[in-house]
């Protein structure tokens, strides 16, 4: 993650206090593992870049199975082309909260899914589709008029933090079942919950024909080089960012 955590992410993190607005959300998380660990010793590689940095790009790759926690349809693709070319389990989930026109809730589900060669592609699963990618890559994506607009899919700002948590006890979960599975074990690719009507739905499908991500399997070193790695200074960025949240509280200081 390149990102630094806000006033507005602290409903949302589970480790992030008001000491931590302006910190990288990795550091933060970091301080975490290391705080909450029992083990010996616990080595953590941190790395404050998007995962379509050529540096994190590299690294996720040499890991032996990947948890996605990404919101961006160009970092979900390089996730789906890593599971698919280098044989590295992703585990994708997310929450979709949608509401009445009295703002009361009409439904909720969380969703916990694995992606790799062996199973349907987070493009088939729907995650994300190829116009998702063109319009972040174009700045179409982050536009508000844009998504106002309607033209940018149904992206929302949702926030239930108890749905997030069980999202993520899903995604462990599923990570977890990857690695200790037995042989006999049922196949697990995909987890629904319903949180208005308490079911639970096992979701499992093959890519569909022609999926050119799932051409790509098992292409490895060998695969066409993907255009729109990136090569940016996440410095500038936090530097930035601090400079704009001690410029908010001058401000609010002064019209005190």
């Amino acid at each position: 993650d390149h990102d630094v955590v806000e006033e507005h992410n602290l409903d949302r993190l589970l480790n992030a206090h008001r000491k931590d607005i302006g910190r990288l959300k990795t550091d933060v998380a970091e301080d975490a593992i290391r705080a909450a660990s029992t083990a010996d010793g616990v080595v953590v590689a941190n790395y404050p870049r998007k995962v379509q940095h050529r540096e994190a790009y590299a690294a996720a790759r040499d890991c032996d199975i990947l948890i996605s926690c990404v919101d961006s349809p160009v970092a979900r693709d390089v996730l789906n082309r890593i599971a698919q070319r280098d044989g590295i389990p992703v585990v994708d989930g997310g929450v979709d909260v949608r509401t009445a026109p009295d703002k009361s809730m009409n439904a909720a589900r969380w969703k916990a899914h694995l992606a790799g060669p062996y199973t349907e592609c987070l493009r088939c699963k729907r995650q994300y589709t190829s116009s998702d990618v063109m319009l972040e890559l174009d700045g179409s994506w982050h536009n508000p008029n844009y998504i106002k607009d309607g033209s940018a899919g149904t992206r929302r700002p949702e926030n239930v933090f108890c749905l997030s948590l069980a999202t993520g006890s899903e995604l462990l979960n599923m990570a977890l079942r990857v690695v200790v599975a037995d042989a006999w074990w049922p196949a697990q690719s995909g987890l629904e919950r319903n949180f208005v009507t308490g079911r639970t739905t096992e979701q499992d499908g093959a890519c569909h024909e022609g999926c050119s991500v799932n051409g790509e399997r098992w292409t490895g070193d060998g695969a066409r080089a993907i255009a729109y790695l990136e090569d940016d200074d996440p410095s500038v960025g936090l530097a930035w960012f601090r400079w704009r949240t001690w410029l908010t509280r001058f401000r609010r200081l002064i019209w005190r």
